[in-house]
């Protein structure tokens, strides 16, 4: 993934969270389609969860959250979106 942002929003980053005016997904040199990166993103979801679990619940709900969250973020169905 990669987050196209301002300069004025990349200096703000490092005291919030960023909002980013454009999110290109990539996969193998291209851009990925939204199977590709859902994929992607279940298949890590396990491995960020046992490692954050030590951490509490609060931790394991963060997570589960920023994965919900990304859902809006992902690319359009197949055929909805052009680069």
């Amino acid at each position: 993934m990669v987050a196209v942002v301002s300069r004025r929003e990349a200096k703000r980053y490092a005291y919030g969270e960023l909002a980013p005016e454009t999110i290109r997904w990539f996969a193998h040199g291209r851009y990925a389609t939204r199977e590709e990166v859902v994929a992607s993103l279940d298949s890590g979801m396990p491995l960020l969860l046992a490692d954050v679990e030590g951490e509490g619940q609060r931790a394991v709900d963060y997570i589960r959250e920023r994965r919900e969250r990304v859902t809006g973020l992902l690319p359009p169905e197949e055929g909805e979106w052009t680069p």
